[in-house]
């Protein structure tokens, strides 16, 4: 049994609200653990633990794949804690400097869509 099958099989079996997921462990191949839980537990929504050396890019990679947000380790309890209830709640926690990165990306595609003539 691989990793990432262990792994959804304990998922799968303690049924959490909100996993938390090390970024230590999510080197580009295995990016795909963060996609199995969305995909194969739907009512199980992943966290990314970031420290201030991980780059914008694997956080953005990490939403991509299916996480619902990301809290820094050092974060205090208060904070911490916010950013659970958030996302259990349904809602992304993320830094204001990759919500920056997002809104760009989303600004630039609706730009795109509307020269294109999409409405």
């Amino acid at each position: 049994m691989s990793f990432i099958e262990h792994n959804i099989a304990r998922i799968k079996r303690l049924k959490p609200r909100v996993l938390l997921v090390s970024t230590q462990i999510l080197l580009d191949s295995d990016y795909d653990f963060l996609t199995a839980p969305h995909d194969d537990c739907h009512d199980t929504l992943v966290v990314m633990l970031i420290d201030n050396s991980t780059e914008e890019n694997k956080i953005l990679k990490g939403l991509a794949c299916g996480a619902r947000g990301s809290l820094n380790y050092k974060a205090d309890l208060v904070t911490f804690s916010k950013g659970i209830c958030a996302v259990e709640r349904g809602e992304a926690w993320v830094p204001r400097k990759i919500l920056r990165r997002i809104m760009d990306t989303v600004l630039h595609v609706n730009h795109d869509c509307a020269i294109g003539g999409w409405s």
